[in-house]
């Protein structure tokens, strides 16, 4: 108890220099950021990966690191957001629940980025012989994967695959396999499949952060062309956005649904495709199914703590497995 007293005491005399910082940095971010043609989203996750590192809750040395690398980062605002938060668990070594890992089932909408991290490294140390992350982002999961001996790709845009790797390159990186993709065209499936070939084990694909944001024509066409190349024992994890997000019955969630909207429409990449996941489960397993795919597990998310389910995470398995 004495340890949170002291950990929330720091933070609220600190609270002015970590809220200027957080504006100055996600203002800045945003600016600079459609200028480099790279995804504004793609810091998000990287942001919640490091503050998990910075609390000791879950290590990812390589995104803290690069964190602080990329263009577009400002690094005084940056530490101006993150100094409070160290200095307090430095002192008190005392972790908020708002910085810890979101248990399994009781991810929001505003806290599944601390649920994530946790889904995908379950899978990711379950027998992998390749991992291969589309939409890569700032994500650090193939490189750790490299480094242990496995066989690591990355599929993103040619801008964010060539800013990665100017980054990595100060910070150190793995052997990792880096296959450019158009923003409108799966044609880098047929590249992907020959870099698979002959790899041992099973491979797991991760679409993390990515399909909310697809058009649902190609997300069609990204899930069934990995179907097409995906051998039996392989495994598809993603997340999706379900389309209860535009139909809640009540006034203040459809309020928070909204805002929520709003702003990632302001970083230039709204939401564009919606699961249908009324009937539990069984228009996610019909949409995976005509693709290829057989729904293996689900885990949710709320728009709030004890409300509508309006999004998840799931894994699938081929169906000629």
């Amino acid at each position: 108890m004495l340890r949170s007293i002291s950990s929330w005491t720091i933070r609220f005399l600190l609270a002015g220099v970590q809220v200027t910082g957080s504006l100055f940095f996600w203002s800045h971010l945003r600016r600079t950021s459609r200028g480099l043609g790279i995804s504004a989203t793609a810091y998000a996750p990287l942001l919640a990966r490091a503050r998990l590192h910075l609390h000791g809750v879950r290590s990812d040395q390589r995104s803290f690191d690069l964190l602080f690398s990329l263009p577009g980062v400002h690094t005084i605002p940056l530490w101006l957001m993150l100094a409070p938060e160290r200095l307090a668990h430095a002192l008190s070594g005392h972790v908020p629940r708002s910085r810890n890992e979101v248990p399994a089932g009781e991810a929001t909408m505003l806290t599944q980025g601390r649920r994530r991290p946790f889904f995908y490294d379950r899978i990711c140390s379950e027998n992998v012989g390749a991992i291969v992350v589309i939409g890569a982002g700032w994500d650090s999961r193939a490189a750790a994967t490299a480094d242990a001996g496995g066989a690591a790709f990355e599929v993103d845009l040619l801008a964010t695959q060539a800013t990665k790797q100017a980054c990595q390159a100060r910070t150190g990186t793995g052997k990792v396999t880096f296959i450019p993709a158009d923003a409108d065209d799966a044609n880098w499936i047929g590249d992907l499949e020959r870099g698979l070939a002959g790899s041992p084990g099973r491979t797991v694909f991760i679409l993390e952060g990515l399909l909310p944001y697809l058009e649902p024509a190609y997300a069609a066409q990204c899930v069934g062309g990995l179907a097409r190349i995906a051998r039996p024992g392989d495994v598809l994890a993603f997340d999706f956005v379900s389309r209860e997000l535009l139909e809640l019955p009540n006034a203040f969630d459809r309020a928070l649904s909204s805002q929520l909207r709003q702003s990632v429409a302001a970083a230039g990449e709204p939401y564009r495709f919606f699961m249908d996941t009324r009937d539990d489960d069984a228009g996610l397993d019909e949409w995976l199914r005509g693709l290829g795919w057989r729904l293996e597990n689900t885990e949710p998310w709320r728009i709030r703590a004890g409300g509508v389910v309006v999004g998840g995470m799931a894994t699938c398995t081929p169906m000629h497995a």
